[in-house]
C-alpha cells in the first residue's frame, strides 16, 4: 500500500487508486500520515478536525470515521488505537513525504553536488501544493508547503538543507515539528517561495 500526500491526497493499492470517504475521512487520514508511526491524541484529532465547534459527540464521531477508515485500508491493519489516540503504522517505502525527508536528510550530510541531485529528487516527489484537497487542514498545508520551500530553497542556493536556525532535521517525526517554528515554516501556502522558481532557477510567471 502506498499512501501519498505531496499532492491530491491518495492511497494506492496493487495500482488502483482507493476511493476514500468524505472530507473528515479524508483529513483524519492526513492528520495520521503527517505523524505516520506516531499517536495523535484523540482531543488533538478532534480539535483539528471539528475546531471551536466540535459537538458533544465528537469521540463517537471520531471513532466512527476511525471506523471506516480502517475498513477503506482492509485488509491491512494500518490504524492503530493506542493511548491516548491512534496512530497509522506506514512501512519503508509506503508514504512519500517519509521519502522526502530522507532524501533532505541525505542532502545534508552530503556535498554541495550530491545534494542539489538528492534534493531534485526529493522534489520530484511533489505532484501538486501540499495536500491538494479541501479536507486538509490549513495546519498541515502550511508544515508540508513549508517543507518543500525549504528543500527547493536550499537546492537553489547549493546548500545543504539547515534552517535558518542551525537546526537541521532529523529522521524522527519531531523533525516535521521542529522545522514548524522556523521562520520558512512561516511561509504562508499561497506565497511560498517554491513558488517563485522552478528547478532549473528560472523565475515562474
Amino acid at each position: 500500500m502506498e499512501f501519498r500526500i505531496p499532492g491530491p491526497l491518495e492511497v494506492v493499492e496493487g495500482g488502483r487508486a482507493l476511493t476514500l470517504g468524505g472530507s473528515r475521512q479524508r483529513a483524519l487520514l492526513a492528520l495520521l500520515l503527517t505523524r505516520a508511526n506516531e499517536v495523535v491524541s484523540a482531543g488533538r484529532l478532534i480539535d483539528e478536525l471539528w475546531g471551536e465547534r466540535a459537538p458533544k459527540t465528537a469521540s463517537n464521531a471520531l471513532q466512527y470515521h476511525v471506523s471506516q477508515l480502517r475498513k477503506t485500508l482492509a485488509p491491512a491493519e494500518a490504524i492503530v488505537t493506542q493511548e491516548p489516540g491512534y496512530l497509522i503504522r506506514v512501512g519503508p517505502g509506503e508514504l512519500d513525504l517519509l521519502r522526502f525527508e530522507r532524501l533532505v536528510e541525505e542532502a545534508q550530510q552530503s556535498s554541495a553536488e550530491l545534494a542539489a541531485r538528492l534534493l531534485r529528487d526529493a522534489l520530484g516527489l511533489w505532484r501538486g501544493p501540499a495536500l491538494a484537497d479541501p479536507s486538509a487542514s490549513r495546519s498541515h498545508k502550511r508544515r508540508l508547503s513549508a517543507w518543500k520551500s525549504f528543500a527547493w530553497s536550499r537546492w537553489s542556493s547549493g546548500s545543504p538543507p539547515t534552517s535558518s536556525s542551525g537546526d537541521t532535521p532529523s529522521s524522527s517525526g519531531s523533525s516535521r515539528r521542529s522545522f514548524a517554528s522556523t521562520p520558512c515554516a512561516r511561509v504562508s501556502a499561497r506565497s511560498s517561495c517554491w513558488r517563485s522558481t522552478d528547478p532549473a532557477g528560472r523565475r515562474r510567471r
